[in-house]
């Protein structure tokens, strides 16, 4: 078709101005030029073409340029500008779709560790094969460790307790208190700790009398005897999150193995069966352990860690397999204590924090590692994992903003003596807290969601 004499000459121009191929393409009546480019993609393994729009040709030759729209080209002035921050705009968006699965798998795998992979990659919107190797991605880039969420302390007759020390001046060294409080298996878990208080210790006991028995004792060691402290102890009822059992504890659930004799024909209550003991033992410790392993190693009968395996978690002493990230990008981790002063206004206000303790859209992990009430004084404490600069004041402004008739103190995490934290990310629904706001506040899973959207865009106030 030959070209009107003003195509041809802004044509021309356009051709000096641009490096590449300039085409003119004749769309309903109307002129139009493009700079035309291609490369090859190492992705496809073949040339790619692109095409910059450079805007309408009218018959005198003068050029109407084009309104950008996307903003790979709203500011290039080459095809070859355009393909680059096109390709970076895509690689932008890869990199966010690769998170937003990442945290999909993490919580698959929080939630139900040993899953298939074709249920996780299913959750996350990937093939199974893609699951498996990006598990294989996650699990070395958090270093990720397998273990159970489990009741089987309560189930045997142990309570839950928080003991916190503050010492009023000189202190121990760390290695000295590490050394000491290893030598109970009953302690779960000690943490140093700056603000509030120097030292928490997390620990499960069959009644206070134990627990007061094993506190004069302590305190009377070399290593607590010559310091002045100030030591309290209290009943802790966790709401949310896991602290893993070490492996210690169960040389005293070893104890609790029922042997049939003529004096014992049947078990007692928090009795259990060798194969019980042999089934959380070994999950405690690596939590996708295969089962015909477990009964090798433990010398069970082919299919019996399988069997006790199902049961147990029908009986919920086993309420799921799950993984602890060990290694994440976070600041620190800060305890944030919750003193209830005005039980009446808190009341009026708990349930707008209980949603908020749910709110983790984009983390890594949940909003809180572990939250539960403490006996004396009343509180609740909440484990946060802090990503940010000014996040610990961030979350306290939070909390005051929708919480009435409570004082709140901050403790940091300094370092973790003995045992170990499981940071995870379940699924909102697999939360206790969940079922807690449905059956004591009457929400429906419905109001739950849309409350969950609502605390999150409620502004912050002091």
């Amino acid at each position: 078709m030959e070209l009107p004499e003003g195509i041809k000459a802004a044509i021309a121009e356009l051709k000096k101005r641009h490096e590449h191929s300039v085409v003119v393409k004749f769309l309903r009546g109307s002129y139009y030029a493009y700079e035309a480019y291609s490369k090859w993609d190492p992705l496809l393994k073949k040339r790619r073409t692109y095409s910059l729009y450079l805007g309408k040709i009218e018959l005198d030759g003068s050029l109407v340029p084009p309104r950008r729209k996307s903003a790979a080209a709203m500011h290039v002035r080459s095809v070859e500008g355009y393909v680059k921050a096109k390709d970076g705009e895509e690689r932008k968006n890869t990199k966010a779709k690769k998170a937003e699965e990442d945290i999909s798998i993490l919580t698959a795998l929080s939630t139900n560790a040993r899953a298939s992979y074709e249920e996780i990659g299913r959750k996350a919107g990937i093939s199974a094969q893609s699951a498996r190797r990006r598990i294989e991605e996650l699990i070395y880039k958090y270093a990720i460790t397998y273990t159970i969420d489990t009741h089987a302390a309560l189930n045997f007759g142990f309570y839950r307790f928080m003991i916190t020390v503050r010492f009023n001046g000189r202190k121990p060294e760390a290695e000295e208190i590490k050394r000491e409080l290893e030598k109970e298996p009953r302690i779960q878990l000690a943490m140093s700790t700056k603000g509030e208080f120097d030292l928490l210790i997390y620990a499960l006991f069959e009644n206070t009398v134990k627990l007061d028995d094993w506190l004069y004792r302590l305190r009377k060691s070399e290593t607590f005897a010559q310091f002045d402290a100030e030591w309290s102890a209290s009943y802790f009822l966790i709401s949310n999150g896991l602290v893993p059992l070490r492996e210690e504890f169960f040389e005293i659930v070893k104890e609790r193995v029922w042997h049939r004799t003529r004096e014992t024909p049947r078990r007692k209550e928090g009795e259990i069966f060798y194969r019980e003991y042999a089934v959380l033992k070994a999950l405690n410790k690596n939590g996708i352990e295969k089962f015909n392993d477990i009964d090798k190693k433990y010398g069970l009968r082919k299919g019996s860690a399988d069997y006790t395996f199902q049961e147990l978690v029908k009986r919920r002493v086993i309420r799921r397999v799950t993984i602890s990230m060990n290694n994440l990008p976070i600041k620190y981790l800060a305890i944030i204590w919750i003193y209830i002063q005005n039980m009446k206004e808190f009341l009026k206000s708990g349930k707008e924090y209980f949603l908020y303790t749910m709110q983790d859209k984009g983390m890594l992990t949940n909003k809180v590692i572990i939250s539960g009430d403490i006996g004396s004084p009343y509180s609740i404490i909440g484990i946060h994992p802090i990503y940010d600069d000014g996040g610990l004041e961030k979350e306290e402004e939070r909390i005051y903003g929708l919480l009435k008739g409570v004082k709140i103190r901050s403790t940091i995490i300094s370092g973790i003596m003995l045992g170990s934290l499981c940071l995870n990310k379940l699924e909102t629904k697999e939360m206790p807290i969940y079922e807690f706001l449905k059956k004591e506040h009457g929400l429906s899973e419905e109001e739950i969601l849309q409350r969950l959207n609502r605390v999150n865009e409620r502004p912050k106030s002091g």
